[in-house]
């Protein structure tokens, strides 16, 4: 029982992170949903989806989810026939934003409604890893078995006064978020953290 709480809190911190770094606070639900495809619906660019209700964070299966036009356009320039696993709603300063999983290639793809790409992040292995990354995961963790998920941020979401608007990140930032699956000794059980690509672990 104590396994499935440390589970719960890794999860959300996770998620939690994912937004904060495209410049949001707030926090999306974690649904899983099995390898379906998400139906396109045609909105308007300004519609809000029906799953994010204002101020806060909602999700629904992918398989009833409804992907705007523009964010299903968006992850296909990426990826254009892989199947979604999982999608997960928020909202970041007044704009509706999407994280849209992947199925079979580990990547989630973080995309507002109106089809601005602000993440792109893909699991990676330890050995894949710069030698100043792999070095900081490795002396703080060891041999635990860890995910690693390689984040890189496209734009962020800045907001002026009352209006909030999306700005490109030039050149591209990356950092790289680091989970314990199975830790080395007990007190790792939760460990979590993201380290920049000089290494350096972030707060």
């Amino acid at each position: 029982m104590q396994r499935n709480r440390h589970g719960s809190l890794i999860v959300l911190t996770l998620a939690a992170a994912l937004l904060v770094a495209a410049g949001c606070e707030q926090q999306p639900a974690k649904v899983d949903a099995g390898e379906v495809k998400a139906p396109v619906v045609k909105t308007p660019p300004t519609a809000k989806p029906a799953a994010v209700a204002k101020g806060g964070a909602a999700s629904r299966p992918a398989s009833q989810a409804a992907l705007p036009e523009a964010v299903e356009k968006a992850v296909r320039t990426l990826y254009a026939k892989a199947p979604y696993h999982k999608i997960e709603t928020a909202q970041c300063e007044g704009v509706d934003v999407y994280t849209v999983h992947v199925a079979r290639m580990a990547t989630k793809v973080v995309v507002t409604a109106e089809g601005d790409i602000l993440m792109v992040g893909r699991q990676l292995p330890l050995k894949d890893l710069p030698k100043t990354v792999a070095e900081t995961i490795t002396k703080t963790y060891g041999d635990s078995t860890l995910k690693i998920t390689k984040d890189d941020v496209r734009a962020e979401i800045k907001k002026t006064g009352d209006t909030a608007g999306v700005v490109k990140v030039e050149p591209l930032r990356t950092y790289y978020e680091v989970q314990v699956l199975r830790a080395n000794d007990a007190k790792n059980h939760k460990g979590y953290m993201r380290v920049d690509s000089t290494g350096s672990i972030m707060k």
